[in-house]
């Protein structure tokens, strides 16, 4: 029960989180930047962390949906869903302004 409700804890809160550190994620970018420039991190080096990262948070998920019933399930993966595509769309304005400072130089 108690493993339970940690899990359905972790479920509201990563939603809430992700909502509330909107535009917060240019200081993580920032973090990484910073470690990998303080530590003098390669581009492989780069790739493999971030690697290392995506896996960590893709079986967190993972072990979350094996606790969930299936329609609390459907609504995890109804928001994730939803914060991915966000995901996406900052990703391509971010892109898309490079390309705009790019082409200005």
């Amino acid at each position: 029960m108690k493993k339970m409700l940690t899990a359905l804890s972790i479920a509201v809160l990563l939603p809430t989180l992700a909502i509330a550190s909107e535009g917060k994620f240019e200081g993580k970018r920032d973090h990484m930047r910073d470690m990998a420039k303080d530590l003098n991190l390669s581009d492989e080096q780069r790739g493999e962390i971030r690697n290392i990262m995506k896996k960590h948070m893709e079986a967190t998920r993972l072990e979350i949906r094996n606790v969930l019933d299936d329609e609390q399930r459907a609504k995890f993966d109804a928001k994730h869903e939803e914060r991915m595509q966000k995901m996406e769309e900052r990703k391509a304005k971010r892109e898309e302004r490079k390309a705009e400072r790019d082409s200005d130089e």
